[in-house]
């Protein structure tokens, strides 16, 4: 009836009509998470009629839909490819957010697989591959055939799931490797999970742990060395101590006890007040000291105050000295500069932008420039000011210069950085003879056990310091112990064959 219908229009109604659907328009389909700017679409156009677009200003309420001028067999293509890409997207999202199997979608992704490339040939035929990379997902879609023996076979997502490990257990050899893989299941040391991977009574466990696990009392659980032990240690300290004298006779308390001396042992030496470096103005340093040692320069009670909002301090005074009006005092071409204006100078170590006339121009203006010796002048009081506040602390009691220097280490001089130590690794199923070395350096086992028990990481180290080795150990190693799924390693082109050989 419509052909009939569409048979019955003029030469030009029929170009008005193609026109008009060629036209921009919302899109009436729903907006799928995966959709974004240029992915291809299709849009029924009226009984078994469909258009072919490709979406265009993508926001979260719609996007455009602009209709390609794609008919016949090559729409047909299309439609399927879009059929096959959503297909795609909804079991790969489904099973990445709920770690679970999803058989239906798999088996509908494995129908319009097959029945494109019965009708159209592999994805990365030529001829197809141009009309999939149309679409902005089209790169990813093109990796769902990998080459083997010179033809296009179906990558792993028809047949099992990629987004996560159906593996429920890993093999582990030790409790370092029981370790490892509550790491990353867990995030953290769940001993019945290693119990169960290890055959060994939680007990045994934690004996041959010794040193790599710590019980913190503040969480109520077990933590590696390399997380307990770094970080704020001296706050840990201290926080463990009081939650010890809160707890005496808790069933943990030994334990408690054993992490509070490992956390002891790690705080670092103590800077002493005479290699510390004391800058006037530094915002860690108490303005109640500020004001002392203004209040004497002055010969005045001196009010500093600093907010912390605006990271900007403020300053006041009982009543002006001579020191403040004259001594300290910096006179411009329009305005002075007193000991008060020159005091929140040297606390913000800044300087006056102080500006002076050289004559009129033809308007009566003033011609300014920058003023080199009043600028040079109040630089001059203000590093008398800023050079006098070391010479102040120097006079100071014992008593005030260790309250000065504990507070300057406990806020500074209080962090530990994590340190791995892998030296315990056995690395099963490594060939070192076939590598030529007799074993690998310290610094890679360390940097593979921070790979194991981080997930993940960033291994910077020099040229010729194995990183290569590292990576490939690493990604074996997290195989092996099912932290990973399917590990992959990029690299330069130049450096593929020296990784492969590896």
């Amino acid at each position: 009836e419509m052909r009939e219908e569409e048979a019955a229009l003029t030469p030009e109604e029929r170009q008005r009509r193609k026109e008009e659907a060629m036209m921009p328009r919302p899109f009436k389909g729903i907006m799928e998470a995966h959709l974004k700017e240029g992915s291809l679409v299709w849009e029924y156009t009226g009984g078994v009629r469909f258009q072919i677009g490709v979406l265009k200003d993508v926001t979260k309420y719609g996007a455009t839909f602009q209709p390609l001028d794609m008919e016949g067999m090559q729409a047909q293509k299309a439609q399927l490819y879009i059929d096959l890409r959503n297909t795609y997207e909804r079991l790969y999202a489904h099973e990445a957010e709920n770690h679970e199997e999803n058989a239906l979608l798999r088996r509908n992704l494995n129908t319009y697989y097959d029945e494109f490339v019965m009708r159209y040939g592999n994805l990365n035929a030529k001829h197809n591959a141009k009309l999939i990379l149309m679409d902005a997902s089209g790169r990813n879609m093109l990796s769902l055939e990998r080459g083997e023996d010179g033809k296009f076979v179906k990558a792993d997502i028809f047949d099992h799931p990629v987004s996560f490990s159906q593996e429920t257990l890993a093999k582990v050899e030790s409790p370092e490797e029981a370790l490892s893989a509550s790491l990353n299941l867990y995030g953290g040391v769940n001993l019945p999970y290693m119990e169960s991977l290890c055959d060994l009574p939680q007990a045994d466990i934690l004996e041959a742990l010794k040193g790599r696990v710590f019980y913190n009392p503040l969480a109520d659980g077990y933590e590696i060395a390399d997380r307990f032990i770094a970080g704020n240690v001296v706050q840990k300290t201290a926080d463990v101590e009081d939650w010890i004298k809160e707890n005496e006779g808790h069933g943990m308390l030994p334990q408690a006890q054993e992490a509070l001396s490992a956390l002891r042992d790690a705080v670092p030496e103590q800077i002493p007040f005479e290699d510390l470096d004391f800058n006037f103005g530094e915002r860690w340093i108490p303005t109640g000291v500020y004001s002392a040692y203004m209040s004497r320069l002055f010969d005045t009670e001196v009010r500093i105050t600093y907010s912390e909002n605006i990271d900007e301090y403020a300053v006041a005074c009982s009543h002006k000295t001579m020191k403040i009006t004259d001594e300290f005092l910096v006179k411009g071409y329009y305005r002075h500069y007193d000991g008060m204006n020159l005091l929140k100078h040297a606390l913000h170590n800044t300087c006056p932008d102080m500006m002076k006339s050289i004559g009129k121009d033809e308007h009566g203006n003033d011609i300014k420039v920058r003023d080199s010796e009043g600028i040079q002048l109040a630089n001059a009081k203000i590093d008398e000011i800023r050079n006098g506040f070391t010479e102040w602390l120097e006079e100071q009691s014992p008593e005030f210069k260790k309250r000065l220097t504990d507070m300057y280490n406990n806020k500074f001089n209080c962090f530990v950085r994590p340190k791995y130590d892998g030296s315990h690794q056995k690395f099963p199923d490594l060939d070192l003879k076939g590598l030529g070395i007799k074993d690998l350096y310290v610094s890679q086992k360390d940097c593979v056990w921070m790979l194991k028990m981080n997930g993940g990481g960033i291994a910077d180290q020099e040229v010729g310091g194995g990183k290569t080795l590292i990576m490939c150990v690493a990604s074996y190693e997290m195989k092996r112990l099912g932290l990973v799924h399917k590990p992959m390693i990029i690299g330069l082109k130049a450096n593929v064959r020296e990784i492969a050989e590896t």
